[in-house]
């Protein structure tokens, strides 16, 4: 009887033969491109174009982006606001069911 791990071993040793027979068929590898099959020269370099902004299109997307950040502002304070009254009304929840559970056992 063989110890633990036989079936294991045995699966490795498929999997290892599967793996060497794929290696030794050059029909897998067929339609792949290597770096020597590639044409680099065709490829330029490329540098990106920067267009020229006026002042007025500059200032118009300064304040384009402050309006943005107030916009955002006021949401994160409104969120910020509404979790705390949340939190607070929670928090006033626990404590009258908290001092009803205590009387209860007081009483009790």
């Amino acid at each position: 009887m063989l110890g633990g791990g036989a079936g294991h071993i045995a699966d490795m040793m498929a999997r290892l033969k599967n793996n060497r027979s794929m290696l030794k068929n050059k029909r897998f590898f067929k339609n792949r491109k290597t770096a020597e099959d590639i044409d680099f020269s065709k490829h330029k370099e490329q540098k990106p174009y920067y267009g020229k902004a006026t002042k007025q299109q500059l200032q118009k997307i300064r304040d384009e982006l402050n309006d943005d950040q107030r916009q955002a502002l006021g949401k994160k304070i409104m969120i910020l606001f509404l979790s705390v009254i949340i939190t607070i009304i929670i928090i006033l929840l626990i404590v009258v069911y908290l001092e009803d559970v205590l009387k209860f056992i007081r009483n009790f």
